[in-house]
């Protein structure tokens, strides 16, 4: 037997209005999908053991039947963070990119002044076991946003960086280092896709957006050139999609009250959706969504014309809405703020006016975050990543 749960009654309620509000693009099924696990609480059926009777504290059946924290504890019925990626020894800096996929986890942290890639198991590393150092790069710049693809893990140079760009390097740790695939000044954001990746960089203020064909050879010359996607966009910053959806998107002088730019199955689009004060973003390719999140709330909007220059508020608020993760299969995206106390809340975003509930609090100050499968991952003030079961 099976009983909805409340974020499903919730959504369920909000489905007709949603679903007027965003015209032909959606209908109930795509508003809130009712999934085992999602919204759902389902009693233990013959021959299986029984679920725990304590949901509020239970890391194996938190809030749920079967939701399991997968390394976090339960408390009142919500999963908390743990430290999933240990803080790697003579780090003196601060964590910054981080990605994630079936092969692991990676992030970038600083060492003796050079910034080096971690990598633990996608699950973490057990019981505090030190990472595995997979490079260390020779340069005093940093590192900023990481993709994965492939054997590869790209990642941009320091923001202020000249002279160097984004660069490829290999899982396991590899004499050879690592390759600058793109040289460009000022690298911003990078996104992985099949062939290639999608980059945002700030070169003399004058920004670009693009995309390289076979990131594993250097974005210069022949079939690897790199294809401008915009440019001049001044401040461009994060960019996430899918050259394969057709969809990528960007903030533009986000921190500086500029504006928000996008980009639908690669045709150039002006700058439709005007709100200022963007900061993060988060892309939904297989419905070709938008989010991006304001000191004002956090916004949605589909291919134009059905919502071209009128975003809809999803997420009312006047709030330090930083970090975005959107899972696309749950319709959920998250929020990490740089507040005291460091609150994480969730809403689902194809609900207009959803609200945000509050799930966890992050130990440390989120640098960078992304989601796979059902964890939630960050890189902290210290070098380490935290994770949080979703």
């Amino acid at each position: 037997m099976r009983a909805v749960g409340r974020a499903a009654r919730v959504a369920l309620a909000a489905c007709a209005g949603a679903a007027a509000a965003w015209g032909a693009l959606y209908g109930c099924s795509a508003i809130f999908p009712i999934h085992e696990g999602v919204g759902v609480v389902a009693d233990a059926g013959q021959g299986e053991a029984p679920c725990s009777p304590d949901y509020s504290s239970d890391p194996r059946n938190c809030g749920m039947c079967g939701h399991d924290c997968l390394g976090g504890a339960c408390e009142g019925g919500l999963c908390q963070p743990w430290q999933c990626g240990p803080i790697p020894k003579g780090v003196f800096s601060g964590g910054n990119g981080i990605a994630v996929d079936d092969g692991g986890m990676y992030w970038a942290a600083g060492v003796s002044g050079l910034p080096t890639i971690y990598e633990c198991p996608t699950l973490g590393c057990d019981g505090g076991t030190q990472p595995t150092i997979i490079t260390t790069l020779p340069t005093k710049n940093g590192l900023g946003a990481c993709s994965l693809f492939d054997a590869g893990i790209y990642c941009a140079s320091g923001q202020l960086s000249t002279g160097e760009g984004f660069y490829r390097c290999p899982r396991a740790p590899d004499d050879a280092g690592c390759t600058l695939v793109l040289t460009i000044d000022h690298p911003r954001g990078i996104e992985t896709y099949r062939d290639g990746f999608l980059w945002a960089a700030d070169p003399d203020g004058g920004g670009e957006v693009g995309h390289c064909i076979n990131g594993a050879k250097p974005c210069v010359v022949g079939d690897a050139a790199p294809t401008l996607l915009a440019g001049p966009v001044p401040g461009a910053n994060e960019v996430h999609g899918s050259i394969e959806k057709g969809l990528a998107v960007w903030t533009v002088d986000g921190r500086d009250g500029g504006v928000y730019a996008y980009q639908f199955n690669m045709q150039i689009t002006s700058t439709v959706a005007s709100v200022p004060h963007a900061l993060h973003v988060a892309a939904d390719p297989l419905r070709q969504l938008g989010l991006m999140s304001t000191p004002d709330g956090i916004y949605a909007f589909g291919p134009p014309p059905s919502t071209a220059g009128s975003p809809l508020l999803v997420v009312d608020g006047g709030m330090d809405n930083w970090y975005l993760v959107a899972d696309v299969d749950r319709e959920e995206a998250w929020c990490f703020q740089r507040l005291p106390g460091y609150p994480i809340y969730r809403f689902a975003y194809t609900v207009p006016d959803a609200g945000l509930e509050q799930i966890a609090h992050a130990p440390a100050g989120p640098n960078a975050a992304t989601g796979f499968g059902p964890l939630l991952y960050w890189t902290d003030d210290f070098g380490g990543v935290t994770c949080l079961a979703k």
